[in-house]
């Protein structure tokens, strides 16, 4: 990737016809770059690493040093962000989703064997508590509870279905108990 950077500097001058698909790499490696020089915290730069990624992937960019680094980065910063998420009180229907979107990141920039299985994992216990929290809460909330069992289902949540029953118990249960008051009154 060097050599062709400097190919392309020096083309012009030499008059060269340098292949389309080189054009596109010396500005590319430059994003990269300047995605890798990002400060390492926290997972607010995930999408720029992800366009980076993304957009390397569409015109082909070899997969040299800087790009493995910056996919190597990208990773880090999903399983940092889904840990962040754990270790934060409480578990809602808003963090399932969020989690679940980095951890389509995190598939999109490369992560594959344990390491994806792990964060999958951590999703998925994720899920199963947000379920279990809005199931156990009172039944006011009826589109947090079935947001709840759509992401657990989504995230393959083992307890999903089972969970919905029991939900689905205490609504008719509920109703019962309401028909029953109405026909006393």
């Amino acid at each position: 990737l060097p050599l062709a950077e400097h190919a392309l500097a020096f083309a012009g001058l030499a008059r060269a016809r340098v292949p389309a698909r080189l054009v596109d790499w010396p500005p590319l490696l430059q994003q990269v770059r300047a995605a890798l020089a990002l400060p390492a915290e926290g997972h607010a730069m995930l999408p720029q690493l992800e366009q980076a990624i993304r957009r390397a992937q569409e015109i082909a960019l070899p997969r040299g040093p800087d790009l493995l680094a910056l996919e190597a980065r990208a990773q880090a910063c999903a399983v940092n962000h889904v840990d962040m998420v754990l270790a934060q009180p409480g578990r809602d229907p808003h963090h399932v989703a969020e989690c679940m979107a980095v951890l389509q990141v995190a598939e999109e920039v490369g992560m594959t064997g344990s390491a994806l299985a792990d964060l999958r994992a951590k999703v998925q216990r994720l899920a199963d508590a947000a379920l279990h929290n809005a199931a156990n809460a009172s039944l006011d909330n009826p589109a947090t509870i079935r947001e709840s069992v759509v992401l657990a289902a989504t995230a393959a949540v083992p307890s999903a279905n089972a969970t919905q029953d029991a939900v689905n118990a205490k609504v008719r249960a509920r109703l019962v108990a309401a028909a029953d008051a109405v026909d006393v009154a």
